[in-house]
């Protein structure tokens, strides 16, 4: 399932580490709306989120630690192959709960509307996708404690996106599942989140994997911290 959600800001601006803001959106939004919902998602561990988004910013310009905007009105594609999620979210924010939600430098943003968008049927086992925000393919060293994120230049990069989808298919699903990927045309994104300055991908991939496999990744996104709004697929073919 798969929502579009429309929004305005107060002033035409967003923080650097804007995804920030919208997680703290969606917890609150679940929150409100069951908190039932809310503690399975948050406060029983490591809970495998089944779902991701992205956040449409027209007009974007980078200046210091804020993004300027062209207008105010901004758009978030929620996406989720389970529809709980979406339907609480759109809930919660449809009764005007969050008419005026507070942002960083006094901003505030709105909600305005949201339409449920069409999503193509995969039939086949292989597909080609566009990201809409970058994803990453995080590789944990155990003996050191620490992450390091892979691009498509290394070596281990495509065995440890396998690896994360995997986790992925069996925590939601409950099956196992294998996916080979595809950077037809991917770029190095930095990307500024919780303080630390991360390397992401972005652009286009193709995958192979059974063609619901392929539905579950173009639902719920991709890679590692995709609840945090990283990892949005569209289809392209």
């Amino acid at each position: 399932m798969r929502l579009k959600m429309y929004f305005r800001l107060k002033k035409p601006e967003l923080p650097l580490e804007y995804r920030r803001a919208f997680l703290s959106l969606l917890k609150q939004s679940f929150n409100r709306a069951s908190p039932e919902v809310y503690s399975a998602l948050y406060e029983t561990g490591n809970t495998m989120k089944p779902f991701t988004f992205s956040v449409y910013l027209p007009g974007a310009t980078f200046s210091g630690d804020a993004i300027r905007l062209r207008g105010p009105d901004i758009a978030l594609t929620f996406s989720t192959s389970q529809p709980g999620p979406a339907i609480y979210f759109y809930n919660s924010l449809s009764k005007t709960r969050f008419s005026s939600f507070p942002l960083a430098n006094g901003n505030t943003i709105s909600f305005q509307r949201a339409q449920i968008i069409r999503e193509q049927p995969i039939r086949q086992p292989e597909a080609v996708f566009k990201t809409l925000s970058p994803f990453f393919v995080r590789q944990h060293d155990a003996g050191t404690n620490e992450d390091r994120y892979l691009l498509p230049d290394h070596e281990e990069f495509q065995q440890q996106f396998s690896a994360i989808c995997g986790v992925m298919i069996k925590e939601l699903t409950g099956i196992a599942g294998n996916v080979a990927v595809e950077p037809v045309m991917l770029k190095k994104v930095p990307v500024r989140h919780y303080g630390r300055l991360l390397e992401g991908n972005h652009g286009i991939i193709k995958l192979t994997a059974h063609p619901e496999v392929l539905t579950l990744l173009y639902q719920s996104g991709i890679g590692s911290r995709r609840s945090e709004g990283f990892g949005a697929l569209e289809r392209l073919g």
